[in-house]
């Protein structure tokens, strides 16, 4: 449906009340074959921001900053974040929020996903806009495995946050 209505003029760049491009919604609803159309598809369109900047159109983002690659990671397809990663997409993208699709895929615990994205240069010291990283919710949420993933991948346990909350989790369970 989606090649037919391409092909009769419906525009790959229209998006939804909420920004989202249909893109987007194939990587939301894990419809591999779908994204894998759109994006060989789009090769032939240049997409331009609001400032007249080109964009792939991998990485659009919708209106809280979310790329398909975000929306891939989040529903755990991995098949189509590899997909969307294998065509370009920015794997440390940001939302409006500061989240990355590294820290998405690491408190969704899709550790297949996390591989291919830092095995692709994705930042594991990233932080969101309040300075937390994924080793901030993985010691908030007392979960070892996120933990011992994340020091296994080098991230930096000396991050002033993280020191904080691991004082603060020490205290706690000494009660």
């Amino acid at each position: 449906m989606i090649e037919f209505l391409i092909e009769n003029g419906a525009d790959i760049n229209a998006k939804n009340k909420n920004g989202m491009t249909i893109l987007q919604v194939a990587a939301l609803t894990n419809n591999y074959d779908a994204a894998e159309f759109l994006i060989l598809h789009s090769k032939k369109i240049i997409t331009k921001g609001n400032f007249g900047e080109t964009i792939a159109f991998v990485d659009e983002q919708d209106n809280e900053g979310k790329t398909a690659l975000h929306y891939a990671v989040q529903y755990n397809s991995f098949d189509t974040a590899k997909l969307l990663i294998l065509n370009g997409a920015n794997i440390n993208i940001k939302t409006n929020n500061g989240i990355t699709p590294l820290l998405v895929a690491i408190h969704q615990n899709s550790f297949e996903i996390a591989e291919i994205l830092l095995s692709n240069g994705a930042n594991i010291n990233d932080k969101e806009i309040h300075g937390y990283s994924s080793l901030h919710f993985a010691v908030s949420l007392e979960d070892v495995d996120k933990a011992k993933y994340l020091l296994m991948h080098n991230i930096d346990i000396n991050a002033k946050i993280i020191l904080v909350y691991l004082l603060l989790i020490m205290h706690i369970l000494k009660r």
